[in-house]
């Protein structure tokens, strides 16, 4: 039996030109009959059912895989505190106000779902959910629709409280650098004597796992793709969150 938990995304393998899909393990039946998934990358996903069995056997025959690395890691941060003292000491006093906001944005999301969200699985069954919803409507005023996106949101990047943080790599300061974990090591490539920027990455444990997945799904195949158009692929599989 291949091992996987509560938070886990799993690939469903498509065929080119489509792009694969990927969903969010929300909770599974301790009697292993059954689970809840939510698709990323889709603004109107909700949570939908599997059959165990379903799961097990797509992994075993290949035709979906547990992704090794998931885009919204950099969320789990401890409360976000790490960033915040990161920025203070390189960002003006406006960048630490826009920081204080975006964690007021989140604990105000959470303040609202946080006791709707526990209620496992109910809160994943279309009847049950409605009158979880009705509820939190009824205390706060607020409209159903943003409960859903505030739930949708939560549940996509990773079930954690940071998920309902806004997204500060699409709205940093431009011409700042945005570094994973301190400086690259190692060589410059030559493309940086022509540009300072572009320095590359790190390559960690995760990134180990994605080179040699992509290697098996796109290098070592009857098709015999270029070094090139693996790279691309895997870039395209792996490397693009989406909307």
């Amino acid at each position: 039996m291949i091992t996987y938990s509560k938070a886990t995304i799993i690939e469903w393998i498509a065929v080119e030109p489509e792009k694969p899909i990927r969903e969010r393990i929300l909770w599974i039946d301790q009697s292993a009959r059954f689970l809840f998934v939510i698709k990323l990358c889709d603004k109107k996903a909700l949570p939908v059912i599997r059959q165990f069995n379903e799961i097990e056997d797509a992994l075993s025959d290949q035709s979906a895989v547990i992704l090794p690395a998931d885009p919204y890691a950099y969320l789990h941060m401890s409360d976000w505190e790490n960033i915040e003292e990161w920025r203070s000491r390189k960002y003006e006093e406006r960048k630490k106000r826009s920081i204080k906001k975006w964690k007021e944005i989140r604990d105000r999301a959470w303040q609202l779902i946080r006791d709707i969200v526990r209620v496992e699985p109910d809160i994943y069954i279309p009847s049950e959910r409605g009158g979880l919803i009705s509820q939190v409507e009824e205390q706060y005023g607020l409209h159903r629709r943003i409960l859903y996106g505030y739930l949708r949101k939560y549940w996509q990047r990773g079930m954690i409280p940071n998920a309902l943080l806004p997204d500060y790599r699409e709205c940093g300061s431009p011409g700042e650098e945005k570094k994973a974990d301190g400086e690259k090591r190692g060589r410059r490539r030559r493309l940086s004597k022509l540009d300072p920027d572009a320095v590359g990455i790190n390559v960690d444990e995760g990134t180990k796992k994605i080179i040699e997945m992509s290697k098996k799904l796109f290098y070592d195949t009857k098709e015999k793709n270029p070094e090139r158009r693996a790279y691309k692929l895997m870039i395209e599989r792996f490397y693009t969150i989406g909307g």
